[in-house]
């Protein structure tokens, strides 16, 4: 389940691919390619992609397979019973008043995948880590973490929405909320029919 965080996420389906709500941004994603919109955005990706590589718990970064996709969340530590301690590390600009859903929803997909492996693995304990890179700060939010079988249930629904559209030229639909606001598909979605 270990890999070196210098090795590239295994190729395929990742869960970061359904953590929004609009399964549409994902279908751009994969037909598009994922643009990093500007140099400051850049800068702030690799950034984040270098301080990902310190380790803080036993197993960093390990790569876990389900159903034919990949998690990667950022850190784990398993006791001699099979529960798991899971923390996911975002490294911002300024601090937050509250955990992003998406990042809940990784952490939630993480879990999923640590309960699918043989044998499971149950989370107890689950974070959000945001790291304020403009000045020391530090924010841990716990997650609730939803039971195994609603979380499986919407994973299972944004996959087959996903991989149902995916060898078309047709997007899935879209879902419109808070995350277009941050979405960098946001003109040609709107530009595009349903």
């Amino acid at each position: 389940m270990n890999r070196s965080s210098d090795e590239p996420r295994d190729p395929g389906n990742h869960v970061g691919a359904l953590i929004h709500d609009c399964v549409r941004r994902a279908w751009y994603d994969y037909k598009r390619g994922s643009n990093i919109p500007g140099l400051s955005t850049a800068i702030k990706f690799w950034r984040g992609r270098l301080l990902h590589r310190q380790p803080i718990l036993l197993m960093h970064e390990p790569s876990i397979s389900w159903n034919g996709w990949t998690s990667t969340p950022d850190e784990v530590e398993i006791d001699d019973n099979g529960c798991a301690l899971l923390v996911e590390k975002k490294f911002v600009d300024k601090a937050k008043k509250t955990v992003e859903q998406s990042h809940v929803k990784q952490v939630e997909f993480y879990a999923l995948f640590l309960s699918k492996q043989q044998p499971p693995i149950t989370v107890i304990n689950a974070y959000v880590t945001y790291v304020v890179l403009t000045y020391p700060e530090v924010q841990v939010f716990p997650v609730v973490l939803r039971p195994m079988e609603i979380i499986q249930r919407e994973f299972e629904q944004k996959k087959s929405m996903y991989e149902g559209a995916i060898n078309g030229e047709i997007p899935p639909p879209r879902s419109v909320g808070a995350s277009c606001l941050d979405c960098q598909h946001i003109q040609l979605c709107f530009s595009a029919p349903n």
